[in-house]
């Protein structure tokens, strides 16, 4: 699903980010994928300038018609700011921005840091102009988008161009800036079209027809969208604070043209959530953890990694900048150099109070004389996996999956609140919050196996889309770890007891 989430601003996974024809519909102008993608199938990103391809209906086909000279001027500008670097003779650069508008001052980073460049670039889709409608809904929209006139792989498209922009001397679109075009149809404007009909946009039957005839398309029917990739990783040891000011320049420059901007990521949790909280923290001022409560609100998955969600209260911390003095700061000043000073974040007071998501402190059960805490271990390695308050609990009110009751053979009616758990009559396994040894990187699920090197048993399994428990709950998303393989420790001022 695509939600909005703050003005302007639509969450989502990559799975959403392929309906290109919904985005046009929630007017989206600009795509932010947080991480190294290569399946949105509208892209056009990676293609040679001397192949021109546009994406129709469902695969992108060639065109005949200028697109990259088209819109080079403001990519150019934008990316020569965006990607600024500093000599290399004292290091490596990364574009550092405390405004968010592009005007990038270099800093020196550590030979562990090599940023990837965040590119922008333009992918332009023929669309039916019907699906603009905000009003229409989902299915509504497929019905005009396959109502569309078949073309086989091979055909090129021939792009017409309006009469105002025949008449546009040569070099009058030089020095054009993304704050001078617009997002949608970056080559018809009210300035130039004058009422002109050749150029506008065409019904689907009128575009069938040209299509049909000469395997013509008007501009009008093209949609310009932004889009631009942040190379980021969903791991424990990624510097998400080195991306949010790219992130937030091309945000700025998406919405600005009262267009809105999704950002999603591979399963749209983590990444895109991280990068979201950071721009609205920083715009609103109302902190990390009240955005957090608002973003869960409308948008259920979000759940930034304990890594990232660190870093998001250090930004914080930092007052949204990433130079100043303070002893936050010189923090982040020594995971800029080397990555391994994230982990030092756990002894910072950054107010981390989500409550259980992600506390360290071990779970206490007090009596009079004595205080114990809960630790789960493996079994026969006795590696520490993790604590109490890491345990994912069951709202079974919400969540319950019921099975269907043919195999009760009874003759008289079984009420519903009699029927035991049809999946198991308790738990046989625990759900968790995501630890740092579990990697998930590029993958929907798979094993889940123990940390420690030496072992590397099979403890149970995880899936970003959910897993249902042996008593009928389903968890989203889930790490789930069998209780045969594990124990539960107790400890009690140095000595520990079996549970």
């Amino acid at each position: 699903m695509i939600v909005k989430v703050f003005d302007h601003i639509f969450i989502s996974n990559v799975y959403n980010a392929n309906d290109v024809y919904r985005l046009i519909n929630l007017n989206i102008g600009g795509v932010l994928t947080c991480f190294d993608c290569k399946s949105i199938d509208w892209c056009r990103d990676g293609i040679s300038e001397q192949e021109q391809c546009i994406f129709y209906k469902d695969k992108l086909v060639k065109c005949k018609g200028n697109l990259v000279n088209r819109d080079n001027n403001d990519n150019e500008l934008y990316n020569e700011r965006l990607n600024k670097t500093m000599d290399c003779g004292n290091g490596y650069g990364v574009p550092i921005s405390d405004n968010a508008t592009g005007s990038f001052q270099s800093q020196e980073i550590g030979i562990h840091e090599i940023p990837v460049k965040p590119h922008a670039h333009y992918d332009y889709i023929i669309f039916p102009p019907e699906i603009e409608s905000k009003t229409m809904d989902k299915n509504t929209i497929n019905d005009y988008v396959n109502a569309m006139e078949h073309v086989e792989d091979d055909v090129q498209l021939e792009l017409l161009p309006s009469l105002a922009m025949a008449a546009v001397p040569e070099g009058a679109m030089e020095g054009t800036t993304a704050a001078t075009t617009t997002t949608a149809r970056p080559c018809v404007t009210d300035s130039w079209t004058h009422g002109a009909s050749l150029g506008k946009a065409k019904s689907v039957c009128e575009m069938n027809h040209t299509i049909r005839e000469g395997g013509k398309v008007s501009w009008g029917n093209v949609y310009s969208m932004k889009h631009m990739y942040l190379h980021i990783l969903d791991t424990f040891d990624e510097n998400i604070l080195n991306h949010v000011h790219s992130a937030h320049s091309f945000i700025d420059d998406v919405t600005k043209e009262d267009k809105n901007i999704l950002v999603h990521c591979m399963a749209g949790i983590s990444r895109c959530s991280s990068i979201i909280l950071s721009y609205v923290s920083k715009k609103n001022k109302k902190g990390i953890k009240h955005n957090f409560s608002r973003l869960k609100s409308m948008y259920p998955f979000a759940q930034p990694n304990e890594n990232f969600y660190r870093q998001l209260l250090l930004y914080e911390k930092m007052n949204y900048t990433l130079d100043g003095y303070s002893e936050y700061h010189d923090v982040y000043t020594k995971i800029k150099f080397d990555r391994k000073y994230l982990s030092q974040l756990v002894f910072l007071n950054l107010q981390d109070d989500r409550g259980h998501s992600y506390k360290y402190s071990c779970k206490a059960l007090s009596s009079e004389t004595e205080t114990y805490f809960f630790f789960w271990l493996r079994r026969y390695c006795r590696f520490i996996l993790f604590y109490d308050t890491d345990i994912v609990e069951h709202d079974t009110e919400k969540l319950k999956i019921k099975k269907k009751v043919e195999f009760f053979e009874r003759e008289e009616q079984i009420e519903q609140k009699e029927l035991p758990h049809v999946y198991g009559s308790f738990c046989t396994s625990l759900f968790i919050k995501k630890k740092e040894w579990l990697l998930t990187e590029q993958k929907m699920k798979g094993p889940l196996h123990c940390p420690n090197t030496s072992c590397k048993i099979k403890l149970g399994k995880w899936s970003w889309t959910g897993i249902c428990c042996s008593c009928g709950y389903l968890q989203i998303p889930a790490f789930m770890i069998n209780m045969s393989n594990i124990d539960r420790m107790a400890i009690n001022q140095g000595t520990t007891k079996k549970d």
